[in-house]
């Protein structure tokens, strides 16, 4: 060890209580960046209960649903249901598909309110919400059902 020190003191012209001090420094550095990144962490974690725990605002739009579950007769489940919670279901059919895995939120006139209520109502995670704006189009959002939200009850 004083080897190491004798190292040290003549490449760095260090005296041991320098060197001494720099360690201390270090290791205190280090305690600062960890508890910084616990406390962030934490914070964090909170905000993402506090909004998961929020009630959903209600939230009026024209919608369609496309079934692309594979299971019949489950478009008329989702719609009565997304119909109770105030959304007006203008449309609802068969999509081309019958194997989607994940349901699929289309925001189609630039409004995403309704689309993130209807997220929120089935559960669905907001990163499946996508942009696809189309002028023509008359409804404020289409929902492609997909096999993830078929087995729900609602």
């Amino acid at each position: 060890m004083d080897d190491l020190w004798s190292f040290l003191s003549n490449r760095f012209n260090l005296s041991k209580d320098k060197a001494l001090n720099i360690a201390i420094g270090g290791v205190g550095l280090l305690i600062l960046v960890l508890i910084y990144g616990i406390f962030s962490s934490l914070q964090a974690s909170s905000r993402r209960e506090m909004t998961a725990k929020q009630p959903l605002q209600r939230v009026s739009g024209t919608m369609e649903v496309l079934n692309g579950s594979g299971k019949s007769g489950f478009n008329d489940v989702l719609v009565d249901y997304m119909r109770k919670q105030g959304l007006d279901v203008v449309h609802s059919a068969n999509y081309h598909a019958t194997n989607v895995p994940s349901t699929i939120i289309i925001i189609r006139n630039g409004n995403p309110a309704p689309a993130y209520y209807i997220a929120g109502l089935l559960s669905i995670d907001s990163s499946r919400v996508v942009r696809i704006l189309n002028k023509d189009c008359l409804v404020d959002a289409t929902v492609i059902v997909g096999k993830d939200i078929s087995s729900k009850k609602f």
